[in-house]
This record gives C-alpha cells, structure tokens and sequence, in this order.
C-alpha cells in the first residue's frame, strides 16, 4: 500500500509524511485501527439492542395471547428467566428526571421558612437543605432535594415549598434497555454479564 504524502496534524497543517516521525505515524495507525474497530462494536451494540427490545415485546404479545394477560407494558421492568434458572435478561426502562422553574420558588419559600425562625432551628436540617440546593459546583442534586418532601415538617410555607417541588419534577427523556445476568448454578447470585468496555 503506496504511503499518503502528506498527513493532516490537530491544527489542521498538511504535513509531509517525510517529515513525521515512524514513532507518529505507527501511532496513528494503531488509533484509527483500534477506534474503527470499537466503532463496529458500538454499532453491534446497537443492533443487538434494537433486537432485543423487539423480541422481548413479540414475546409478550405472543404470552399475553397464551396465557390471556399482559406481562407488562413498554414502560414496565420485565424479568424472563431460561428454563434452568442460570441465565436472565431484565428490560428496564429508565427516565432522566429535572426541575422547570417552580423549584427556583420552592427554594424560596423555604429560604422564608427559614429565616422566620431564628431559634430553635435544627441545625442538622438546614445543612440538609443546604446540602440539596448546594451540591458540588453549587449543582442541584435531585435526590436530596426529592428527600426534603418526605420529611415530617409543619407549616404553611413549608407544605407549599413541598407541594411545588413535586410538581416541577418534569421528565426529560426515557431510555429502555437490556442487562443480561448468569450464574453458575441455581445457588448463586446473578452476576451482570458487562457490557461496558469499562467493566470488563
């Protein structure tokens, strides 16, 4: 195979292949290699997926028709177990949750709730409250703000601040996916089979 002239560099220069090092150019080639290699792995992903997802719904249909119920609809967890209890393939659907705008009030009224009481105050709660509004780089962190509306607190201003972060949760996407788990035999525990480059 006839070497390329020149080789374009991250500044966008063409440059002489002549001029580049051997040790440069076998890296590249060993990047483009690899990357173009993890790229069919990610479409195989991707395939697999969109088969799984179909499978696993014409294998409802064809369930609920057997059996005359529905195991589930295209927002349910559904578990389906092979016949010797080693292998399990679990769908989940799983949303991405946010605030809109009402929570900026919410965190208002507690402010208020707050300042109105000067003694007596629990200092453990208002460093949970801090906590939720103040993450890491002062990013809000949905568990812990979702955590103040399950706790036993009195008040008018409280009870409004509580009622408008339920409301403004919103949901901003939903995503459904496969895991796939096994196990040597029926007494062990279920180990997920990775997916993940990462994991492996």
């Amino acid at each position: 195979m006839k070497e390329q002239k020149t080789m374009t560099d991250a500044a966008g220069n063409a440059i002489p292949t002549k001029y580049i090092k051997p040790i440069d150019k076998a890296r590249d080639r060993l990047v483009r290699q690899l990357t173009k290699e993890a790229q069919k792995l990610s479409a195989a992903l991707v395939a697999h997926k969109a088969r799984c997802l179909a499978e696993i719904e014409a294998f409802q249909k064809q369930a609920a028709a057997s059996y005359g119920v529905a195991l589930g609809g295209e927002k349910n967890g559904v578990q389906l177990r092979s016949f010797d209890g080693l292998q399990l393939i679990e769908r989940r659907a799983c949303e991405s949750l946010s605030f809109d705008d009402r929570l900026l009030a919410a965190q208002t009224l507690i402010n208020a709730w707050l300042a109105e009481r000067t003694t007596g105050v629990d200092h453990d709660l208002v460093e949970l409250i801090n906590k939720a509004f103040r993450g890491r780089n002062n990013a809000l962190r949905f568990g812990e703000i979702v955590r103040l509306t399950r706790l036993n607190i009195k008040g008018e201003q409280w009870s409004k601040a509580m009622d408008l972060i339920k409301e403004s949760i919103t949901v901003q996407s939903s995503r459904t996916h496969c895991r796939f788990y096994q196990r040597p035999d029926t007494k062990s525990e279920f180990k997920l089979v990775p997916l993940d480059i990462a994991a492996v």
